[in-house]
């Protein structure tokens, strides 16, 4: 499936956009058990209501489109 994409960039780029039914969670923290439960991280979570959802949404799909499935 291509569901797994791999974005390369000269600079660092670690950001996370986790994008769930009515909500989008933009943050540090990787989808691991220490990302999510046990490290300090910071993220915030962004309603669908909120004016912010879309353009965090058309950010990820620009992303999106720029890289490739990884295989």
């Amino acid at each position: 499936p291509d569901c797994i994409h791999c974005f390369e960039e000269e600079d660092k780029f670690h950001s996370k956009i986790y994008i769930m039914d009515k909500n989008v969670i933009v943050g540090s923290s990787n989808f691991t058990f220490g990302g999510l439960c046990k490290n300090k991280e910071l993220n915030i979570c962004v309603p669908f209501e909120d004016n912010a959802y879309n353009e965090i949404v058309e950010q990820f799909e620009h992303y999106w489109e720029e890289s490739e499935p990884l295989t």
